[in-house]
């Protein structure tokens, strides 16, 4: 049997997945889940290398609960694997690229992935709630400057961007501010806040922070902004779209890597993550990561349980994940394996 995702986890070279390996001043963190590190202290030790620790700060990530992180960090580790191990990393994830001295793709994983859910537990804070119940409302209540859904944005679909501020009211009205917009939207505003205040610190900064990182830090903040909009399934879902001016989301085809392919990487992993999967019943992340084993091909990945886990569960996930991504799946004894679809 292949390696568990623990042991791999734990063999993985740092290259294959921090960022900043080889550039300045680099100092090697502590993986989570192989060491006594913490998800949630090594996401916030990820964000403070690249200096950004203002995304954790405005995000309150401190208060974040641990079962979140861990999902969080599996999907990051996952999301490394796979892109050194199947034909995702010799693709182009968005145009053009900042030539410094890393791996860019890595770059604009890394942003995604840990602030992806970063508003998760803000979503339930009635006072937000209360305050906006529109997008407008929600940029003045955070007293967001650099409004994300103002700029033209590339490698996230368009329809479903144009869909942020209705789907935000139709949450909104079924009692939730929505964790994907809030986070999207406060993330780049936070990121472009950070970055103008660190490019005037000059020299005394060794990493990059020109202007031309805006417009990848709004493909990362719309794929966070869009990545829990959801394609209705049901009729009594699909009435309550068309009352809430979501039309364009009834019917609509499965997303494609092509169409944003940042939001399918992100939705594919987020969706599968078995960490996400077997905590909801109790299970716990090392009882998860040392029996889920991974194999990969140029084109697929296969996921197979011991045991000592229930099947199931993972079938009902990658069901979820065709439901609204252009993958196909396959089911067998213990198992289950994607396949994308990538050219």
């Amino acid at each position: 049997m292949t390696d568990s995702f623990y042991e791999q986890i734990e063999k993985i070279e740092e290259s294959h997945w921090n960022y900043y390996f080889g550039g300045p001043d680099n100092i090697p963190l502590d993986k989570p889940f192989v060491t006594v590190n913490t998800a949630k202290a090594f996401m916030g030790e990820y964000f403070s290398k690249g200096g950004k620790r203002r995304i954790p700060e405005a995000f309150d990530l401190d208060s974040f609960q641990d079962a979140r992180a861990d999902h969080t960090v599996a999907v990051f580790f996952l999301g490394a694997l796979l892109l050194k191990n199947t034909g995702f990393g010799s693709q182009e994830f968005f145009e053009g690229k900042i030539e410094k001295w890393y791996e860019f793709t890595l770059f604009m994983w890394f942003v995604t992935c840990l602030a992806h859910d970063a508003a998760f537990y803000l979503e339930k804070d009635r006072f937000v709630f209360a305050k906006a119940d529109t997008v407008e409302q929600l940029y003045n209540e955070l007293s967001i400057d650099h409004r994300l859904l103002d700029r033209n944005i590339g490698g996230v679909p368009g329809d479903l961007l144009n869909c942020v501020k209705p789907y935000f009211n139709y949450r909104h009205a079924e009692g939730r501010t929505d964790h994907g917009i809030y986070g999207g939207i406060l993330a780049f505003d936070v990121l472009v806040k950070n970055r103008i205040d660190k490019k005037s610190q000059g020299d005394v900064d060794p990493l990059y922070w020109a202007e031309d990182l805006d417009s990848f830090y709004a493909i990362a903040a719309a794929t966070i902004a869009t990545h829990n909009i959801w394609l209705p399934e049901n009729e009594e879902t699909i009435e309550k779209y068309g009352q809430a001016g979501l039309n364009s989301l009834i019917g609509r085809a499965p997303v494609t890597f092509r169409e944003g392919p940042l939001l399918y990487f992100l939705g594919l992993i987020d969706t599968i993550d078995p960490v996400k999967a077997y905590g909801r019943i109790g299970i716990s992340v090392l009882e998860v990561l040392k029996n889920v084993h991974i194999d990969y091909k140029q084109m697929s990945f296969t996921l197979t349980v011991s045991g000592r886990l229930e099947e199931g569960v993972l079938h009902e996930q990658a069901k979820r994940a065709r439901d609204w991504l252009a993958i196909d799946y396959i089911t067998a004894d213990r198992s289950v394996t994607i396949s994308f679809h990538i050219e």
